[in-house]
């Protein structure tokens, strides 16, 4: 019973909206009829005439003739963007459009180079060497400019390069630094650095740490137009800052000089003799040198290397006592192997400056021992023992019994030998003969 009440609703709901339909239609159609009235009233002669003439000419074509979107269709670009925008189509589709159309007709020439993982065939020879082929990977490089180019001269907008991801490694310090130069740009420094350090990895995988020297010429020369080329693009402060954020060259020093606050200008000053030093290296050794070459390279080498060191001793000796000891120590190898147990172990910082200055003092107190007269080898032996026991004992009371065994013990003091766990220590300082 329910059934049939539901049933007869909804065929009625059905009659009344068919109803509602027709009435609608017939309305329109009036409406229509008075708006071509008025509109034949309001038209001049010449518009009638013009508009008698375009329905002679097409007398003969079908009622299909209404406007499609295969008439804005062009192969040339210019023309279908002028022909899209005659129909008052918003540029944000018009760029949309065109873009989809660019990168249809690149797909078919990148995806023949190979170069993409998905467009390489299971039985595809690796490239020689085992690494990328580099010439493939230019083309694809040269493909990609062109088509940005394209799109620029169309559009009048940037694109990213969008090479593929598998071969650029991630690189968060880089992102920021090209967060802090102006926007506009960004991707043509973020282009020159990938271009740069393209031509460096092509040397580095094909000579395979063995570089004849054109290639160190090569791989210096792409160092320093990379250099010069990013200074022309942003001037010399800005890249300098970008250089010192995201290079390798800044990156160390600031590893270097972790825990000491230097400023701003005192840090540029570093950078700029460390990277001349820097722009001097290359990865591996240089085969086939003629004897002049390499005393003009060694030549080159030790005078970036006076400079880069005297620039440090300038900066030393314009600071107060206090502050070149921190200086001295943020620098010593040891110093920073502190720092890194000390954090490992939850530490506060403070803790690596008594870890580095209890390691010191019981270094120079373990050289004075070694260094006295003693003609017994075992009472010696004995003697090292006591003292590691007694070290041990006093840096567990420095620091506290938590934080010594949260560090690991004195053994994990940096520079400090492992006597305790040593069958023979004495053999470390060629005491005794080797068994």
């Amino acid at each position: 019973m329910k059934f049939k009440t539901l049933l007869g609703f909804l065929l009625a709901l059905n009659l009344l909206l068919a109803g509602a339909v027709a009435w609608m239609q017939l309305w329109r159609g009036q409406g229509d009829s008075r708006g071509l009235v008025e509109g034949q009233g309001l038209a001049t002669h010449e518009s009638q005439s013009e508009t008698m003439g375009s329905l002679e000419s097409n007398a003969s074509e079908s009622h299909s003739d209404a406007f499609t979107y295969r008439r804005l269709l062009s192969m040339d670009l210019r023309q279908y963007i002028a022909q899209l925008r005659k129909v008052s189509c918003p540029e944000s589709t018009v760029q949309d459009i065109i873009l989809a159309e660019i990168q249809r007709r690149y797909a078919s020439r990148e995806s023949a180079l190979g170069v993409h993982r998905q467009h390489q065939n299971p039985w595809d020879p690796p490239p020689p060497g085992g690494g990328r082929d580099w010439k493939k990977w230019t083309r694809l490089r040269e493909l990609r400019e062109e088509k940005r180019a394209l799109v620029l001269d169309l559009l009048g907008i940037e694109i990213p390069l969008g090479l593929p991801n598998w071969s650029l490694d991630s690189d968060p310090a880089l992102e920021r630094a090209l967060a802090g130069i102006p926007e506009e740009k960004r991707a043509a420094a973020k282009d020159l650095q990938e271009r740069y350090r393209d031509q460096r990895r092509e040397i580095e995988e094909r000579t395979g740490g063995y570089l004849l020297p054109d290639d160190a010429a090569a791989y210096r020369k792409a160092l320093v137009s990379r250099r010069e080329e990013m200074e022309a693009l942003l001037g010399v402060e800005v890249f300098e800052k970008f250089d010192l954020e995201s290079s390798s060259t800044g990156r160390a020093l600031r590893s270097r000089f972790e825990g000491f606050e230097l400023s701003e200008i005192e840090l540029r000053g570093l950078f700029r003799t460390q990277r001349a030093l820097d722009e001097l290296q290359v990865p591996g050794q240089i085969l086939g040198q003629t004897p002049q070459l390499a005393e003009e390279f060694s030549r080159g080498v030790d005078s970036a290397s006076i400079r880069s060191q005297q620039e440090i001793q300038n900066l030393r000796a314009s600071m107060s006592p206090e502050r070149q000891v921190e200086f001295d120590r943020v620098q010593d190898s040891s110093y920073r192997q502190a720092l890194q147990r000390v954090s490992q172990a939850g530490l506060p910082r403070e803790a690596a400056v008594q870890v580095y200055e209890f390691g010191r003092s019981l270094r120079n107190e373990m050289t004075a021992l070694l260094q006295a007269p003693n003609s017994d080898p075992q009472q010696l032996q004995q003697t090292l023992q006591q003292f590691y026991q007694r070290a041990e004992q006093r840096l567990r009371d420095a620091l506290g019994k938590e934080a010594f065994d949260r560090i690991g013990g004195l053994g994990r003091v940096p520079g400090i030998p492992r006597l305790s766990v040593e069958p023979n220590p004495l053999q470390r300082y060629g005491l005794v003969p080797g068994q």
